[in-house]
């Protein structure tokens, strides 16, 4: 499911989990590459990580940078996408009503994917629509809106049937042609509320959008809020498998920014803000990482496991592993072994 985070996002997962012919497996979300904020209106990721627990589902994105081409977005997004179908994904969802141009665009970028495109929603009465999901209880803010066609002081609101009757004549009670967005605290089939409340409001050209912010603990809270930028970030998990794949191989950050289609500047920036750490450091550990999975398996001498691994001098490899590991690559397998260590 393609996932904004937002009521129509909320209600299409819900009318494929109610349908029998389809399994859902997980949610993408399309972000900024520069501040994880969401392309639509400006929540940050860590919130839609949120609404990913409280539906059960694992959430992936796929980082565009704002200031790219439409050329450019688009082929960012197939990429993004076609990645899907080498898990297994078979269909990919969006919650759009009736805009066609939306639509068409949705089409063109999964058209080589070999993903077939489902829009549950598609062509409802925005009317009836959003009555049915209010009635169902569902809880929502308004977080941004278009200034051509909403004020900016519709901001922050509750959406609910009192905001619906009060847009302007030409305003569809969904916003199905991006007059405004939400944000979901809860839907139908949620395990949990994701409490929020709007804070600042920033206005920029003809948007305008609020912040949201946490509130209070949710209900059923207990998972793990720390995740693993690799297996959330499309772009990530790509430079990810490609270095698994090419260990041996000499690899810096210029280098690899190719894989994730990035100048060699933005791919340190953004690798950086993303994992915490320089690319060459994470590849250090990486490359630690699957030693250790080495020594475990076979026995074959610390000479043999470094070059395995990419380092091409014993010495750097034993120092880097034990910056590491704070042992020696023996020390490690023999404790591994359970035999004892001197």
């Amino acid at each position: 499911m393609c996932w904004s985070g937002g009521k129509n996002s909320a209600w299409a997962l819900k009318e494929l989990r109610d349908d029998p012919r389809f399994d859902v497996q997980g949610l993408i979300a399309l972000v900024n590459e520069k501040n994880g904020r969401v392309i639509l209106h400006g929540v940050r990721h860590a919130l839609l990580q949120r609404q990913a627990e409280a539906v059960g589902l694992p959430l992936r994105f796929v980082p565009l940078a704002p200031s790219s081409s439409r050329t450019e977005r688009n082929a960012a997004l197939a990429r993004g996408f076609g990645e899907l179908r080498g898990r297994e994904a078979t269909c990919i969802a969006f919650g759009d009503l009736f805009s066609a141009k939306g639509r068409d665009r949705r089409e063109l970028v999964t058209a080589d994917t070999g993903l077939e495109v489902l829009f549950p929603l598609w062509g409802r009465d925005t009317h009836v629509h959003s009555t049915e999901m209010l009635e169902a209880g569902l809880s929502a803010w308004v977080c941004s809106v278009d200034t051509d066609s909403l004020p900016a002081d519709r901001l922050g609101r509750r959406y609910d049937a009192v905001f619906a009757a009060s847009l302007p004549v030409g305003v569809d009670p969904c916003g199905g042609d991006d007059e405004f967005h939400t944000f979901v605290e809860w839907a139908p089939g949620w395990g949990r509320r994701v409490r929020v409340q709007p804070t600042r409001s920033i206005e920029t050209y003809n948007f305008a959008f609020t912040e949201m912010e946490r509130r209070g603990r949710e209900h059923g809270a207990g998972a793990d809020p720390r995740v693993d930028p690799f297996d959330h970030f499309a772009r990530l998990d790509r430079v990810r498998r490609y270095v698994d794949g090419h260990l041996t191989e000499d690899m810096d950050g210029a280098s690899v920014a190719r894989v994730a289609a990035m100048t060699p500047t933005g791919f340190s920036r953004y690798f950086r803000e993303h994992v915490g750490t320089t690319f060459t450091s994470w590849l250090v550990r990486r490359r630690v990482e699957h030693a250790c999975r080495l020594l475990r398996e076979n026995s074959a001498p610390a000479r043999r496991i470094a070059e395995a691994v990419g380092f091409h001098s014993e010495r750097t490899f034993r120092r880097s592993f034990h910056q590491q590991m704070d042992c020696s690559p023996s020390e490690y397998r023999k404790r591994w072994l359970g035999e004892p260590v001197d």
